[in-house]
């Protein structure tokens, strides 16, 4: 049942004594409460969103954060502050999706992704939407690889892929990962300060590479570049751990 009903011009009183709507307004009451126990979290977000026209209980986006840090550019608020023609990708939901005819007779689509923070229009060429207009259309997560077009105060996305977000492995040769910079005194690392850096670089691999930064008290700084097989994934949990390897340890992301 909907979430609003709307009453009778009386107000529901059932005849003339109960108290008249004013005229020309639309007089709505609750409906009758309805069991949500046996809904998944799925069903109930786009019931509200249907409904009420946003997420109320929660956001589909809520339980991805450690997809969108590891596969994501950035949130969609700071996408103006890319340089245009840039190769980004975006999480989100989508809003809303309209499909057009092109002249040669084929489906294309201006995609409405909005995450968190915002919202972009990502533009989805003929090719692209033969293959992800089902993704798109399953009201999962999405994650979106493309290029950037600003102008003026309006950005863009030129889609080159499209994939669940929690299947965004698949869009790895579209993504550029983010390096992870390890900033540590060299005095307080040692030798089992590099051994617990190791362990906690191998136990969370990931996409992006590891740069260590060894800093020394006459002001030097020795930057080593780690192999390949030190990849590691860059979420805020993996960070706080490389922090507690030793004293004065920081991590940046860039």
């Amino acid at each position: 049942p909907p979430l609003l009903s709307p009453l009778p011009p009386d107000g529901g009183a059932g005849g003339g004594g109960g108290q008249a709507a004013h005229a020309g307004a639309a007089v709505y009451a609750f409906a009758e409460p309805t069991d949500y126990d046996d809904w998944s979290e799925s069903d109930m977000l786009a019931y509200e969103k249907e409904t009420l026209g946003f997420y109320f209980s929660s956001h589909p986006l809520s339980g991805f954060k450690e997809e969108l840090a590891l596969y994501a550019t950035c949130p969609i608020s700071e996408l103006k502050d890319r340089a245009s023609g840039a190769e980004v990708a975006v999480g989100g939901v989508a809003a809303s999706v309209k499909e057009i005819t092109t002249k040669k007779g084929q489906r294309m689509a201006f995609l409405r992704l909005e995450d968190l923070t915002g919202a972009v229009e990502a533009v989805v060429f003929a090719d692209l939407y033969s293959s992800a207009s089902g993704v798109i259309a399953s009201d999962r997560p999405l994650l979106v690889a493309g290029r950037l077009e600003s102008e003026e105060d309006e950005v863009k996305i030129i889609a080159s892929a499209i994939s669940p977000l929690e299947e965004g492995e698949k869009l790895a040769d579209k993504l550029k990962p983010r390096n992870v910079h390890i900033h540590a005194p060299a005095a307080s690392l040692g030798s089992g300060g590099l051994a617990s850096l190791k362990e906690a670089i191998t136990a969370n691999p990931g996409p992006s590479p590891v740069f260590l930064h060894l800093g020394y008290e006459d002001g030097r700084e020795v930057v080593i570049r780690l192999s390949g097989r030190f990849k590691v994934a860059p979420l805020e949990g993996v960070f706080e751990r490389l922090k507690s390897v030793a004293g004065g340890v920081e991590v940046e992301v860039r």
